[in-house]
This record gives structure tokens, sequence and C-alpha cells, in this order.
């Protein structure tokens, strides 16, 4: 009982001297990251790299570059991300995105027409999450987003749809 007792106190005073998320990113400069979850038309994996401007204002890039079957993303991201608080923040983005989707099927039983979407474009977009550091680790989450794509360089199909989402994007890294 004396030793359970103890092993608590131990923990819980780590606890209470840990630092808040926000003191962590105070003494950060870069951001080295890992995401992936549902982003832009599908889900994917990208690496990111963020410098601090200070303890509630992050700046930086991500690229993903995804192939599941016959669909093909990539993604060129710069990102304005703003703390308020702890670990809640708003992200605003500007984005390239460059997807492929060769996919045939049937339309119907007398004529087989082939779909082919292949366009380059570029949006803005924002998302919520929370995002926690521990000393050198952080790990948070894109619980949202929704972008827009704006300036289509390349378009090889009638694409009517131009809103992208954000849905569970996981972010694990590391920050010094």
């Amino acid at each position: 009982m004396k030793i359970s007792l103890i092993v608590f106190l131990c923990l819980f005073s780590s606890l209470l001297l840990a630092k808040t998320s926000r003191e962590e990113r105070a003494l950060k400069d870069i951001e080295l990251t890992l995401q992936f979850g549902f982003d832009y038309r599908m889900a994917t994996t990208q690496t990111g790299v963020m410098y601090y401007l200070d303890a509630d204002n992050l700046i930086g890039f991500k690229v993903g570059d995804t192939t599941v079957d016959s669909k093909k993303q990539t993604n060129l991201t710069f990102q304005y991300k703003h703390f308020a608080g702890n670990s809640f923040y708003v992200a605003g983005e500007i984005f390239y995105l460059n997807t492929l989707d060769d996919e045939n099927w049937v339309a119907n039983l007398f004529l087989q027409e082939e779909r082919y979407a292949h366009y380059s474009s570029m949006g803005a977009g924002v998302r919520i999450g929370n995002q926690w550091t521990w000393n050198h680790f952080t790990l948070g989450c894109d619980w949202v987003g929704i972008g827009q794509r704006v300036g289509v360089f390349r378009r090889d199909y009638n694409d009517s749809d131009k809103i992208t989402f954000t849905l569970l994007n996981v972010i694990a890294g590391f920050s010094f």
C-alpha cells in the first residue's frame, strides 16, 4: 500500500510540475511532423516543417504524395497556424493540389464510357484542431477543415466539385 501511494504521488507531482503545451512551444524554433488522415480529396500521408514565430503562431510547409489503386493525390501547402490557448488552433492555408483518377467504369449496358480525371489547381482553406507538446514530442489532430480550389492550371474533365475537406488528420512529430 505504501509503495503504490509513493508511486501515485511521484506521478501526480510530475504532472503538476510539467509545463503546458504553450510553455513548451515558447521554447521551440522548428517542428517536423508526419501527418495522416483524410485531407483534400483522399486519405493521405504528409510530412511537414513549421517555424515558430512565437508560442502562439507558426508558419510552414507540408507536402504529400499518395497513390491508392488508380487514384493519386499530390499536395504542397503553405500554412499559418494560430493557437488560441494551450492546444486549440485555427490554421489558414494556401495549397497546390494535383489529382489523378484514371478509373474506367460502365455507364450503361450498351455504352462503355471512360472516366479519366486529372487536374492541377490552387486553393485556400481553413482547419481547426488541437495539438499538444511535451518536451520535444508533439501530437495533434486537424479535427475538421474545408477548402476551396480557385485557380485551375490543368483540367482534363468537367470538374464541378471545387470544395476540399479535412477530417481527422493526425499530426505527430518532434519540435526543437
